[in-house]
């Protein structure tokens, strides 16, 4: 397990940046869409490359420097998720 952000090897073109958090050590962020797109071009099919991504990819703990991937989307549509997916936790 790493003590430092990792980065995913033959993945560069889908790094969106790096993310920062008090006391914790940065790390490197991917496009999900991005990565899978990637996978696609492997000669993958879509939903091969979905399935790949969640088992191989985002899946995968390497330990504190694990990459974080991102869905973009607007706020409007992380309001909708956070309701969607938290309600009654309050």
């Amino acid at each position: 397990m790493s003590d430092r952000p990792l980065m995913l090897d033959g993945f560069d073109a889908a790094v969106i940046g790096i993310t920062s958090r008090c006391g914790q050590m940065d790390l490197v962020v991917y496009d999900r869409g991005k990565v899978i797109s990637l996978l696609e071009k492997t000669g993958m099919s879509h939903e091969m490359a979905v399935e790949y991504y969640e088992f191989n990819i985002e899946g995968a703990w390497a330990g504190p420097g694990t990459p974080l991937f991102l869905d973009k989307m607007p706020a409007k549509k992380v309001r909708e998720f956070m309701e969607d997916e938290y309600a009654g936790t309050e």
